[in-house]
C-alpha cells in the first residue's frame, strides 16, 4: 500500500536546495547579461546620434558636429561624454560651441548610466562632420559598465572617412577590440 499524503520534510528540502543551487549558478549571470545589454544600448544610442550627424553633413552640403555636453544645451570643453551629448548643424566659424541664434541643434542624448564609463580615446570634446562624410578626429568610444570589466564593454569605433563601427572580439578571447586591434580596457 503507498502513502498519498504528499511529500517528506526531507523531499521538500531537497528540492529547496537544489533550486537555491541553480539559483545561486543563474544569478551572476543574468547579472553579466544586464549588464552587457545596457552598455551595448548605450553604445547604439551613440551610435545613432553620429548616423543622424553624418548624413545631415552629406545631405545639407555642411558641417554637423557631435559633442560633449553636461547640460544638453552647450558643449562642454572637459572631453566627458559621460553626462551626455548634442548633435546639431554648425552655421557659423566656431565648430567647438553650439550657438542656439546661428546653429541648428538635432538631436540631444542625457549620457548614460551614473554607474557607467564613457572614455573617448581622442580625449576631444567634439567630433565634426564635413559635407564629406569624414570626421575631424578618429578614435574609440569606450563603454564600460559598473563591472569595469573589458569583456563586458563595448566600443563605438570612428574612422577619419566619417564611417564608425561597432566593436568586435577579433581574436575570440573574450575582450573586444577597438581601433587599430587594441583591446578594450575599463
Amino acid at each position: 500500500m503507498t502513502n498519498n499524503n504528499g511529500f517528506s520534510l526531507i523531499e521538500i528540502l531537497t528540492t529547496i536546495a537544489i533550486a537555491g543551487v541553480i539559483a545561486s549558478m543563474a544569478i551572476p549571470s543574468c547579472r553579466t547579461t544586464i549588464e552587457k545589454n545596457k552598455v551595448q544600448k548605450e553604445r547604439d544610442e551613440l551610435a545613432s546620434h553620429f548616423r543622424l550627424a553624418r548624413s545631415t553633413a552629406i545631405t545639407k552640403s555642411g558641417t554637423t558636429v557631435i559633442c560633449a555636453s553636461d547640460d544638453t544645451s552647450t558643449c562642454s570643453q572637459s572631453g566627458d561624454w559621460t553626462d551626455g551629448w548634442i548633435v546639431f548643424i554648425n552655421n557659423d566659424a566656431d565648430l567647438t560651441a553650439y550657438d542656439s541664434s546661428t546653429d541648428l541643434l538635432l538631436k540631444v542624448s542625457d549620457g548614460i548610466d551614473g554607474e557607467h564609463s564613457l572614455l573617448w580615446s581622442d580625449g576631444g570634446s567634439e567630433v565634426v562632420f564635413e559635407s564629406s562624410g569624414e570626421v575631424s578626429h578618429s578614435g574609440t568610444f569606450t563603454f564600460c559598465g559598473n563591472s569595469a570589466n573589458a569583456r563586458r564593454s563595448r566600443a563605438l569605433i570612428v574612422y577619419p572617412t566619417g564611417s564608425f563601427r561597432p566593436s568586435i572580439d577579433v581574436d575570440r578571447n573574450g575582450v573586444p577590440e577597438g581601433l587599430g586591434g587594441v583591446e578594450l580596457t575599463c
